[in-house]
């Protein structure tokens, strides 16, 4: 006797599989109806449709195995994702299905009301929200609609060996924005996208892809979560919108017009989080930049113990995050009067330079950040400089 494996289910619809056929139950059936009709016109491999009795929908499994699955490595060559890109771009080659898409108004107006419920209900913290919500700007423009698959992600896409054996689940099919697809079928596998891209064949805007990431991760989150699913699992939604978000960090330019002598972990230890929460900016730089050299503040009374500086967000200070908390030590040594650390206003580091040898008056032969005015932490002795971060492990 054959097993039933519930494939997914949630008050929306259920898969079921028994053997070699798959079960759809759907409580909305105009999305069934999208999904047969899509699959009929759609001139890739779909699977094959062996009876349909409302509300359920029956389907042959395909052959072979998913390209991938979000938030974990894809075991699939880089020939086979290739050939993803290839596939959708036989798709986006065919005539539009006789249905349409979503609007640009309706994504819009979508994106904006989901932002809100995830900074309202603190289900991320705001300026993740906000800085990927300003990064979703690059996909929302007008675009040449075509037939998308709407749902693309690398689950939906079957593969055996290099070939491409079929895709499935097409309800969300209709007239849209090319790049979407694209976008959701390489989200959370960044290092696939040069292959999609050279299957697709065509000069693809990969700043535009990047953007409908933040689009999705965005969208997605609530449904996620009131369906059961958990988008804070490792590599799935909420880590995307962290990574969009390191990534979006541009570099701070030299205030004083100094060369900039900084290495590649100084310049990652200098980027601007000016619009990311406290917690999340330090979290970000914490996490690659043990042995690193960083700016550094030795307090009175630590016996030497130096501490990283990196940059929070709502004081625009320089905050020490060797801990298992994100401390601000002027607040923690408020006995030693109104200390104020900060780097110019935002930002830690902009001056990070280091020299060869000793700088006369300077232990070490490091050159203190620019700090000027009431900025200086002249109350409690602290100098600000670069030194080598440790204990982030």
């Amino acid at each position: 006797m054959e097993e039933v494996e519930v494939v997914v289910a949630h008050s929306e619809r259920a898969t079921l599989r028994v053997g070699d056929v798959f079960l759809k139950i759907d409580a909305d059936q105009a999305r069934t109806d999208v999904e047969v009709e899509a699959m009929a016109l759609a001139p890739v491999r779909t699977p094959e449709i062996l009876w349909r009795k409302p509300p359920v929908l029956a389907l042959a499994a395909l052959p072979g195995t998913a390209l991938g699955r979000l938030g974990q490595p894809s075991a699939a060559s880089a020939a086979a994702w290739a050939a993803a890109g290839a596939a959708a771009r036989i798709l986006h080659d065919a005539p539009l299905p006789p249905w349409p898409g979503r609007s640009l108004e309706e994504t819009v107006s979508d994106l904006d009301r989901e932002c809100q419920w995830l900074i309202t209900n603190d289900v991320l913290p705001a300026g993740l929200v906000t800085r990927n919500r300003r990064a979703a700007e690059a996909a929302l423009r007008p675009w040449t609609p075509v037939f998308t698959h709407g749902d693309l992600q690398v689950a939906h896409v079957f593969v055996d060996g290099d070939e491409i054996t079929g895709v499935i689940d097409w309800s969300d099919a209709g007239h849209g924005d090319a790049l979407y697809d694209l976008a959701i079928l390489t989200l959370g596998h960044e290092e696939h996208v040069g292959d999609v891209v050279a299957g697709y064949g065509s000069d693809v805007d990969l700043d535009v892809i990047r953007a409908w990431w933040s689009v999705r991760s965005l969208q997605a989150a609530r449904w996620l979560i009131e369906h059961g699913f958990d988008p804070s699992s490792p590599g799935c939604e909420f880590d995307v919108l962290r990574s969009q978000a390191w990534r979006l960090t541009g570099p701070v330019l030299l205030a004083d017009g100094l060369p900039d002598q900084r290495d590649a972990a100084g310049e990652r230890a200098c980027w601007h989080l000016d619009e990311l929460e406290p917690e999340f900016a330090v979290c970000l730089l914490v996490e690659s930049l043990e042995g690193e050299r960083v700016p550094e503040a030795d307090l009175p009374g630590w016996s030497g113990l130096h501490e990283a500086l990196v940059a929070d967000e709502e004081g625009q200070r320089l905050v020490c995050p060797l801990r298992d908390y994100p401390a601000d030590f002027p607040v923690e040594q408020a006995g030693s009067g109104e200390a104020q650390v900060a780097a110019e206003g935002q930002g830690a580091g902009r001056r990070a330079v280091e020299e060869d040898g000793d700088v006369p008056g300077l232990p070490g032969g490091f050159l203190p950040l620019p700090l000027e005015g009431d900025d200086l932490v002249d109350k409690v002795g602290v100098m600000p400089r670069l030194g080598v971060a440790e204990g982030l492990a």
